[in-house]
């Protein structure tokens, strides 16, 4: 929108006269901190050192607190709807004048912005604004982190996090810049489009909306950080993160094992403690949006590249498609899985004949895995855990 305007200004007779933006004004310039403090990045790299947080994402032992997955997928959602309610009020006026209503505006500047075509160009201002609030929408919902399936060669796959975060980012800083801008005209200058000075009076349709930008560009910029936040998984050169209730920093030589499923860390345990859980969901791209946005755990493929490996705080788990409203598989430990399903059937229980092991690569990174039943009917499964590599 901001390009657009741009090229209004040589579209109207008369031109239209503003002031530059704040972010390249000599007085009123917008800055980010350390243009001003050529020592604010070394600063910064040197407290993350001292203080044995991470000197690229600046995490430490303490947790993620309000950046933890759970809790900006939480506080990211108001700002979203803000950011989202605001360019529709924009949308509104533009639309309208493009389909002949002069919402806010005298007739006689509608006519004459009509004979210089100036309401077609602002109708397409306006449909980028609407298409804007629709994407903004998307970084609270799973369509934004999952492209829907009906889209043609990318339906189902993963939105990569740079696609939204950069754009909407840089959206945000020139929409409050530009916001900023309007907002000085208001009270220390003159908006002049064409004859016609502009203001809060008559004509205020024309610059209103405009006044509300500010309010979009920090509410996006809220937003975008929720989506950050929430999507930025464990750091790739300290491991922490992922997980507001995984705490313990990992150093780089010693990343975390590709899953939580190696019980033997635990140590010693009796047989028949909780070993496993299944998740069944009838697609797994959408099941895991779901619960990595609710919980914060850590999805990664699994061996046959068509369900997850899922990391919870305190048990290993898995994911599998195709299976819609299944409750939670539960599997308890055994030392040996054969001997196990024989004691289940000598005590009236069943074995299922399903193969739920996979191949022999699965088997010696997962473990083995079969479904019973007790002797009333309810469903369980038992768990043998690989061999220590």
């Amino acid at each position: 929108m901001a390009v657009m305007g741009l090229l209004c200004r040589g579209h109207l007779d008369g031109g239209l006269h503003l002031p530059r933006p704040l972010l390249v004004d000599r007085g009123d310039r917008v800055s980010l901190g350390l243009d001003n403090d050529p020592t604010g990045g070394v600063s910064i790299g040197y407290q993350r050192r001292t203080g044995d947080a991470c000197v690229v994402g600046g995490r430490d032992d303490r947790g993620e607190g309000s950046t933890a997955p759970e809790r900006s997928a939480r506080w990211g959602r108001w700002p979203a709807y803000t950011a989202m309610v605001v360019p529709l009020l924009y949308a509104a006026t533009r639309l309208a004048w493009a389909f002949g209503v002069p919402l806010g505006i005298s007739a006689e500047f509608f006519r004459e912005g009509q004979e210089v075509g100036l309401w077609q160009l602002g109708g397409v201002l306006g449909g980028m604004a609407v298409l804007g609030a629709v994407l903004t929408l998307g970084l609270v919902r799973p369509w934004g982190e999952v492209f829907p399936r009906w889209l043609p060669w990318i339906g189902g796959r993963r939105v990569p996090l740079a696609l939204a975060f950069i754009p909407a980012a840089l959206i945000s800083l020139l929409v409050t810049s530009a916001g900023l801008m309007f907002l000085r005209i208001v009270l220390f200058g003159t908006f002049t489009l064409g004859d016609f000075d502009i203001g809060l009076d008559e004509n205020w349709a024309a610059i209103a909306p405009e006044l509300f930008w500010p309010v979009w560009g920090v509410a996006l910029g809220a937003a975008t950080a929720g989506y950050y936040f929430r999507r930025r998984g464990i750091c790739r050169i300290c491991g922490r993160g992922g997980d507001s209730r995984h705490r313990g920093a990992r150093s780089p030589a010693m990343p975390s094992p590709p899953l939580a499923w190696n019980v033997q860390a635990k140590g010693a345990s009796m047989s028949g403690e909780l070993a496993f859980v299944e998740f069944g969901v009838e697609d797994v791209e959408r099941g895991r949006v779901f619960y990595e946005s609710l919980f914060g755990w850590k999805f990664e493929n699994g061996p046959s590249g068509q369900g997850f490996a899922v990391s919870l705080p305190n048990v290993s788990g898995g994911m599998h498609g195709s299976d819609r409203g299944a409750a939670p598989y539960t599997f308890f430990r055994v030392d040996d899985i054969d001997a196990a399903a024989a004691k289940v059937e000598e005590l009236g229980g069943s074995v299922d004949d399903i193969d739920v092991e996979g191949d022999d690569e699965s088997r010696a990174r997962f473990g083995r895995f079969r479904l019973c039943k007790d002797d009333q009917g309810s469903p369980f499964g038992l768990h043998q855990p690989p061999l220590p590599m």
